[in-house]
């Protein structure tokens, strides 16, 4: 049986979405993304309705040399997708040596 949460049309799950998107709508630091001068990943889910890919694409795009890896799965993608937690650990764990 499918949680009713999983559904695109639960209002739970809109009010959510409608909530981050207003949190997110103040929140802007892109004149200063340029100015990261350390290595950098950029992480997301492909399926992303809360923060879609276009985003992280963006903001990979204004940081010099940073690295954009794509996941399957959605805002959940560390959790989704198994590659996603190894690749991150191992970019922070190599990047200082």
């Amino acid at each position: 049986m499918m949680d009713r949460r999983d559904t695109d049309d639960d209002p739970v799950v809109v009010a959510g979405r409608r909530a981050q998107l207003a949190a997110r709508r103040g929140h802007d630091v892109w004149d200063r993304l340029a100015a990261v001068a350390c290595p950098t990943l950029v992480a997301c889910g492909r399926f992303d309705p809360i923060a879609p890919m276009v985003n992280s694409e963006a903001i990979a795009s204004r940081i010099e040399e940073a690295e954009l890896r794509a996941y399957v799965g959605g805002h959940a993608f560390l959790v989704q997708d198994r590659a996603a937690l190894p690749d991150i650990l191992a970019f922070l764990t190599s990047e200082g040596t």
